[in-house]
């Protein structure tokens, strides 16, 4: 990898480790130890929506999901860069396994952007299985996010894989890959999973008692919010505890496994690059 390169992901490294530093500091200053009464001046600023700074930073859409999709984004377009560089010295067999990557990245991309699986779900697979099985909606949300992220893990460890056979994988790309695949598989399928004994909810429950929470005023005041508000229609009585799971700490350990992703994804376009006058068939 260029000089050139190496400094672009140095610089998209620091942007997104900054965000997360900065706005956990700003989230446990504000939402958790509400120092100097910050938390009315959030009050104050919000209208219908929650009054919780990390609700605002970490929900869907939102600052911490937009760096997302900067790394995501750049993950596909450096592999994409380095398939077309390569498809002309490169094996046929590399040469899947770098597209099977590219769309395996696209794909998550999209997920994480557009929600891809929940529209789905909501679109095509619930309306249709709930006609023709005796599934409940729950059930068939479950299964179909489950199928999803077993392609997508497919997808993205077979050409890891067959790279790693072909020993082109550098050991400090293998560093950085392990404990990327790892932590998006966590948190991909524990949120496939969160329907199961509600964990999502009884976990962000636990937290917020356990720290008394909701003796501070946006706490209190979201909670009475979500019951009470016409625009809220929550699902369980601990939903300001799945919010918390579901925004801020999915979140936040999305953004991690982003981060270790890009530079698995960087380092290993640098592995293929670095092969490219001696890249060797891949074995079957």
């Amino acid at each position: 990898m260029n000089s050139r390169a190496l400094t672009a992901r140095k610089f998209i490294l620091f942007i997104a480790v900054v965000c997360l530093l900065a706005m956990w500091v700003a989230v446990v200053v504000v939402d958790f130890l509400n120092l100097g009464e910050l938390q009315h001046q959030v009050i104050a600023i919000t209208n219908s929506g929650l009054p919780l700074l990390w609700y605002w930073l970490f929900r869907e859409g939102q600052l911490v999901e937009m760096v997302q999709w900067l790394l995501l984004g750049c993950s596909a377009v450096a592999m994409f860069f380095t398939f077309r560089q390569l498809r002309s010295v490169a094996d046929q067999t590399t040469q899947i396994a770098m597209i099977i990557l590219c769309f395996g990245l696209t794909l998550m991309l999209v997920e994480d952007s557009m929600n891809f699986r929940h529209v789905m779900a909501s679109i095509v697979f619930i309306p249709w299985l709930t006609d023709v099985s005796n599934l409940t909606s729950t059930e068939v949300r479950m299964i179909w996010e489950l199928t999803f992220y077993l392609v997508l893990a497919i997808c993205m460890a077979v050409p890891v894989w067959l790279f790693w056979k072909a020993r082109i994988l550098s050991a400090g790309t293998i560093v950085w890959l392990v404990p990327a695949y790892g932590v998006y598989g966590l948190v991909g399928f524990g949120s496939a999973l969160r329907r199961l004994g509600s964990w999502q909810e009884r976990l962000g429950e636990h937290i917020i008692h356990r720290f008394s929470l909701l003796e501070l005023p946006a706490w209190s005041q979201s909670n009475e919010l979500l019951f009470n508000h016409p625009i809220w229609t929550p699902p369980s009585a601990n939903y300001l505890g799945y919010l918390l799971v579901d925004h801020l700490f999915e979140e936040s350990i999305e953004l991690i496994a982003a981060i270790l992703l890009f530079v698995a994804m960087t380092r290993l376009a640098g592995d293929l690059l670095g092969r490219c006058d001696a890249i060797q068939p891949i074995r079957r």
